[in-house]
């Protein structure tokens, strides 16, 4: 055999035994922290592109957003439950690689870059007066709910795309050094068999990882864009939704605003209901709403006959939406750190935790206080408020509901 030939194959050789370090220990070949490294920058574009100007989401507008539209209204919601003019709300903390509940100013609390400057003034006939009190109101917060879950699927989408370019790129770049570092590597190039660039396509774990993300955020895409083509409706009270709320006759210090999904078994066959939710805090009073696609009305009625028979139900069916609901929720930061150490711990785990959905009652309770405080009132009349049609408020009043029955159907 020539020698040229003897070369090239243990170039060959010694290039799979960088794969085949790399199958076997993918840090054998990453520089130390590199990975850490890719990750955090990630995180930090991430950050960045959260706050650039991006497309107005009302439909057919072309306009630049502005940098921060709130889903939460800052001046009527979260500021009740401020303190200090600060809330807590879950998030990742990257550096502990687990959920916590992290401090965030109202300024920055709920807020995405989703409307233009005219789109945004949709929203003033409440915002500035400071009142939430009618169906159009009730219709426009449903809409910001939908708008920014849709955006939320977009961006996390756009991120993985990132996460995965960036990956990628370094992990070439890392064999390249890995191949440059060794003294075989280096005997070769002193032969002239120098490599200057380097593409793997084989088996990666953390690729395959951000890819089953991937299309599991398309397929997310896919099931929020019929709600967002058609919760437009509502900026014209002509729509194709469905909502049921309470006004509940206490103030509870916690703002939700998000998507939940609720499970059936009809006639043997599963069945995912997709809903969107809201908790909005006032003076003296809470406004509760859950609303779908009209033909779901049914099941938003079944489950709530089945979960609200008390006032403390309405407690626990709140802490089931912070738990097996949305974690786009913001709390008056003394009530969370009120809980002992190991409850707070159960929680965060619990919301990781998807094998539930809100059909399923929370069995942790976290308005402890709140509880007593409610039950006080349990034999107080039910009261109607802007209803469209009768819906359950016979059954809510002789089960002994306390509050306000908002809307039934919008």
């Amino acid at each position: 055999m020539k020698v040229d030939k003897i070369v090239e194959n243990l170039f060959a050789d010694y290039i799979d035994r960088i794969i085949y370090r790399f199958w076997d220990d993918p840090n054998s070949v990453f520089p130390k922290n590199n990975k850490t490294k890719v990750l955090f920058d990630n995180l930090k574009s991430t950050i960045k592109n959260n706050k650039r100007r991006r497309i107005c989401l009302v439909q057919d507008c072309k306009l630049e957003t502005v940098r921060k539209s709130h889903c939460i209204s800052k001046k009527l919601f979260l500021q009740r439950i401020a303190e200090n003019s600060m809330v807590l709300t879950p998030a990742f903390d990257y550096s502990k690689g687990k959920l916590i509940l992290q401090q965030k100013g109202i300024n920055e609390a709920s807020t995405f870059p989703g409307y233009c400057e005219n789109h945004e003034k949709l929203f003033l006939d409440f915002e500035k007066n400071g009142e939430f009190k009618n169906e159009s109101h009730v219709n426009l917060q449903l809409f910001r709910t939908i708008c920014r879950e849709y955006y939320v699927k977009i961006f996390r989408k756009e991120t993985l795309l990132l996460l995965l370019n960036d990956y990628l790129t370094n992990r070439d770049t890392s064999f390249l050094h890995a191949y440059k570092a060794d003294p075989f590597g280096q005997l070769l190039e002193i032969k002239g068999m120098s490599i200057k660039s380097f593409s793997y396509s084989g088996r990666d774990e953390i690729e395959s990882q951000i890819n089953v993300q991937l299309r599991k955020i398309e397929k997310e895409i896919y099931e929020i864009n019929q709600y967002y083509e058609l919760c437009h409706g509502l900026l014209q009270n002509n729509d194709d939704f469905y909502t049921y709320g309470y006004i509940v006759d206490i103030e509870i210090p916690i703002c939700l605003s998000g998507r939940a999904n609720l499970h059936f078994n009809e006639n043997g066959s599963f069945k995912n209901i997709i809903v969107f939710i809201n908790i909005l805090p006032t003076k003296n009073e809470t406004f509760l709403t859950i609303s779908s696609f009209k033909e779901n009305e049914k099941y938003i009625n079944q489950y709530l006959g089945k979960i609200i028979y008390n006032s403390e139900s309405v407690i626990n069916m709140i802490e089931t939406w912070m738990v097996r609901g949305s974690d786009h929720w913001f709390i008056k930061p003394s009530i969370w750190n009120n809980l002992d150490e190991t409850k707070r711990t159960k929680i965060l785990a619990d919301i990781h935790d998807i094998k539930y959905n809100i059909g399923t009652p929370y069995s942790i309770p976290i308005f402890i206080d709140l509880r007593k405080q409610i039950n006080k009132s349990v034999n107080k009349p039910v009261k109607p408020m802007l209803m469209s049609v009768f819906c359950l408020l016979n059954v809510l009043m002789a089960r002994g509901f306390t509050g306000k029955t908002l809307c039934a159907n919008l």
